[in-house]
């Protein structure tokens, strides 16, 4: 009898250790530049969920296999059990990022052609019914050459008052380069468009992660990617990190304490761990610049779990084959200069 109730026991903490390891996690990015969303259950060496296109909406089946280091190859089928295409990539969860992030290639079946795949975790923690759905905007113009592609949240399931605030907010955030983008377009000379590469075309488009959500604080990040010519698009960051109980839109300075010299902190701790990451992509004087002691180089940053987020944009802090960058601040580091009263996504 004793055996049998220590076998059992074995078998019910194996059993629990394999829940346990189980991870369940939301991706919002992009096959072949089209949005998608994603959902990935993470098993051991087991990988399974289901992911759409946000403008299609239509729910397509993923399963594979994820090795120790990250490496995924998963199997794309529609509701028929067809298979409709592969993905494979790489799982990542670095010190220095908000979540997981993925990457890769999607093929079609018995095809060599490949789109790139890009995709990064959405931090969502309602308790209350609180959700996000993806609202659109295009735009196209083939006299003058330009289209724009816009996507932002639209939150909805919290309070009805401080949803209406936060989605304004958020639509005139992730709209704001549009109105400039398009008058730029729209002044392009019948020189300018035969000057422009055949077969290409001026683009805007923007893009948007929840870093961080719960009943409390909303943060998001925008990323506006805008090509115009030349050998590569410009990217940039844009972000809104909002309160839920006031209904007012967090600035940077609201954070700390009157008086305290946070950006010294902030820019001190950046510069120390950009320099420990970057090596040949940037030197000291490029960082220092960078992520000095000025507002207008934190002027995107982001409430997270981990800590308080700073995104530089390509070029800010290193060359632009490294990418944007982001460092993120233990809220421990911050803790003699926050304020007590401000709610945050780690507490």
């Amino acid at each position: 009898m004793l055996k049998n109730k220590l076998i059992l026991s074995v078998i019910f903490i194996i059993a629990m250790a394999f829940c346990v390891s189980a991870q369940t996690k939301k991706f919002s990015g992009y096959v072949n530049g089209i949005p998608v969303q994603m959902t990935l259950t993470r098993d051991g060496e087991k990988i399974s969920g289901t992911y759409f296109y946000t403008r299609f909406g239509k729910d397509l089946k993923l399963t594979g296999t994820i090795d120790a280091e990250g490496n995924f190859k998963l199997k794309e089928s529609d509701a028929g059990g067809k298979t409709t295409g592969e993905f494979t990539g790489k799982w990542t969860e670095e010190v220095f990022q908000n979540g997981a992030q993925l990457s890769g290639e999607w093929r079609k079946p018995n095809s060599d052609e490949s789109s790139g795949f890009i995709a990064s975790e959405q931090i969502i923690e309602f308790t209350n019914g609180g959700k996000f759905t993806t609202k659109s905007f295009a735009e196209k113009n083939k006299p003058k050459k330009f289209e724009i592609s816009v996507d932002y949240p639209v939150l909805s399931g919290v309070n009805p008052v401080m949803e209406t605030k936060f989605n304004q907010l958020a639509k005139m955030r992730a709209m704001s380069s549009v109105t400039e983008f398009r008058k730029a377009m729209m002044a392009q000379t019948t020189a300018d468009l035969k000057s422009f590469p055949a077969g290409m075309t001026n683009s805007l488009g923007v893009s948007y992660n929840i870093e961080f959500a719960n009943e409390n604080i909303v943060s998001i990040s925008f990323l506006l990617s805008e090509y115009t010519g030349g050998a590569h698009g410009n990217y940039a960051t844009e972000t809104l990190n909002f309160d839920l109980k006031s209904g007012k839109e967090i600035k940077l300075a609201d954070l700390f304490q009157p008086g305290a010299k946070y950006l010294k902190k902030l820019s001190d701790y950046s510069i120390s761990d950009l320099k420990k990451r970057l090596s040949e992509m940037s030197d000291d004087e490029w960082i220092k610049n960078g992520a000095g002691e000025n507002v207008e180089n934190f002027a995107s940053w982001n409430l997270t779990k981990k800590g308080l987020m700073i995104n530089f944009d390509p070029y800010q802090v290193a060359a632009y084959a490294a990418g944007p960058q982001t460092v993120i601040i233990p809220y421990s580091e911050l803790s003699g200069i926050w304020r007590k009263d401000m709610m945050f996504a780690g507490k």
